[in-house]
Formats: structure tokens, C-alpha cells, sequence
């Protein structure tokens, strides 16, 4: 692949009909909107990709949106995608990359290891002229279930993070905007404080890209 975090609209396009290959939308609105980015992908889609809700998929039991699936429900929704663990793996969003990355995260930390994100979404793969596809498509399950490997070291809980308050070994990044990380705006969610975590520094996800 050209990039080892992104593939391009072309290569996709040139790619898309692999059989090890599967794509995947992960889009998802950001906390202010009230978009039904499953509706979206039904009236457009890149042809062949799946919808992965990471609302839906994920940990039900607690009241914090989009947190880790279990490991049984992720095995079984990559399982009916056709994704195995040799399986590479196309994650797109609308073309913010707002949801890729999430998408990307949680695909990996639980041990889907050939995973890309489509460069510029699928706002880039419309402005280079390539098809699309409407409606859902046709589930075609894996030959070998996926078997999850949870990489626990790549995300951190609470108590984790309440001791490195007085420890002080890493340094928490804070991706919000400046206006939320200083308290300056409120925050989207109900019931949350203004400001950030104590010794955090902020870069805003948006200048990254």
C-alpha cells in the first residue's frame, strides 16, 4: 500500500473488487449534530462498503458514548462483514476525518491489524469521479470467524489517570478545541464541567488535518 495509515481514492478504486479486501463507513456526527449517518450511507455509499455504527457497536453498559464493544460483539459483527483477521480493511468517513480515526482505533486495539483509512473520505472519492452505490449491502459472513486480540495497553481508565495526577509519567493531550480545553465554550454534552484535566496540554484535532 502507498501510506501505512492511508490508501488513496484511486487505489481503492482500483482495489475495491479484491476479495480479502472489505470497506467500511464508519461516519459519525460529532456532538452537536443530529445527523443519521446510517440513513446517509443508505441514499450514498462507496459500492461494496458496510455500515459500522460505533454507537451501536460498542459498550452498552455505561452511559459514555461509543466506548470498546465486547469482545464477542465485535468478533461477531466483523465476522458477519466477511472480516477475518487476514482481512485488509477500508475505513472511510464523510471526509472530515472526524470518525475514521476512532474507527481506526478501535478497529486495531482489538487486533484488526490491516486497517486503512481512505484519504480525504468520501468526499474525495466523489470529487474524483468514482461511483456510488444506495441501499444496504448484501452481508456475506467470513469464512474463519475473527478472533479478537484486546490490546489493553492502548487505552487507559479513570484510576489510571487520577494517579498520574500525582505521578506525573505521561502527559495527557487534550484533541478538543481551544475554546472547550480553556472553558471558554460549553460543552456539548449535558451535565459535563468546562475546562480539562490537571498537567494536560491542548492540540486541537482540527489543526492536525
Amino acid at each position: 500500500m502507498e501510506f501505512d495509515y492511508f490508501v488513496t481514492p484511486q487505489w481503492l478504486f482500483e482495489h475495491h473488487d479484491a476479495q480479502d479486501l472489505v470497506i467500511v463507513d464508519v461516519s459519525a456526527p460529532m456532538p452537536t449534530q443530529d445527523i443519521d449517518y446510517h440513513q446517509r450511507y443508505l441514499e450514498r455509499h462507496i459500492p461494496g462498503a458496510h455500515f459500522f455504527d460505533l454507537d451501536e457497536i460498542a459498550d452498552k453498559t455505561t452511559s459514555l458514548p461509543h466506548m470498546l464493544p465486547s469482545d464477542t460483539l465485535f468478533s461477531e459483527t466483523l465476522t458477519q462483514l466477511g472480516i477475518s483477521n487476514n482481512t485488509t480493511v477500508i475505513l472511510y468517513d464523510i471526509g472530515n476525518l472526524f470518525s475514521a480515526p476512532r474507527g481506526w482505533w478501535t478497529f486495531t486495539t482489538l487486533g484488526c491489524h490491516k486497517v486503512r483509512i481512505l484519504a480525504g473520505g468520501l468526499q474525495a472519492w466523489q470529487e474524483a469521479g468514482f461511483p456510488l452505490e444506495q441501499g444496504e449491502t448484501p452481508k456475506v459472513p467470513a469464512t474463519h470467524p475473527f478472533i479478537v486480540t484486546r490490546h489493553t495497553q492502548r487505552c487507559v481508565d479513570k484510576q489510571q489517570i487520577l494517579d498520574n495526577l500525582t505521578t506525573q509519567q505521561n502527559q495527557i493531550i487534550d484533541a478538543r478545541s481551544a475554546d472547550r480545553f480553556y472553558g471558554r465554550a460549553p460543552e456539548p454534552r449535558p451535565g459535563l464541567r468546562r475546562g480539562h484535566i490537571p498537567n494536560s496540554k491542548n492540540v486541537p484535532w482540527d489543526s492536525l488535518v
